[in-house]
């Protein structure tokens, strides 16, 4: 299959995935009442209108400029590196990361905020969707193609 296709297809099934998994969060969930799946493991709905950890919670016309920059830059590396005749799994990787990133970008645009709702109890770690999870294991992924 086309490198081009194959990372389009990744990119797109990522996003309906995550903006789903979104959408029943909201229908399903209720704000700030934790639903335990393990004992380990929560349900929890927060709407983020910040960046990771909340931050420039309040800056709304400075993090969509932030959020529709860092989509241009991820998009730009990986046209150079679609050109450049990259790996297969650094173009996966690479896809990882930008559909995370389009769907919190996209979700941020419509609504105003990021829907988190899986939580993992575990000192104070936050909140989070699975466009985070895309972007971090994306990331890692990345860096160990390079």
């Amino acid at each position: 299959m086309d490198k081009l296709l194959l990372c389009l297809m990744l990119i797109f099934t990522g996003v309906l995935i995550d903006l789903f998994t979104k959408r029943v969060a909201n229908e399903k969930l209720i704000m700030n009442y934790p639903v335990k799946i393990t004992k380990r493991i929560y349900f929890v709905l927060l709407h983020n209108k910040g960046a990771a950890y909340g931050l420039l919670k309040g800056r709304k016309s400075l993090l969509r400029m932030l959020s529709t920059l860092s989509i241009m830059f991820l998009l730009g590396i990986f046209f150079f590196a679609l050109k450049a005749g990259y790996s297969y799994d650094f173009m996966i990787s690479l896809s990882l990361v930008i559909s995370g990133a389009l769907g919190n970008y996209l979700e941020r645009m419509t609504s105003g905020y990021v829907t988190d709702f899986l939580y993992i109890k575990f000192k104070k770690f936050p909140v989070f969707n699975l466009a985070d999870i895309y972007i971090v294991a994306g990331t890692i992924l990345v860096f160990i193609n390079a």
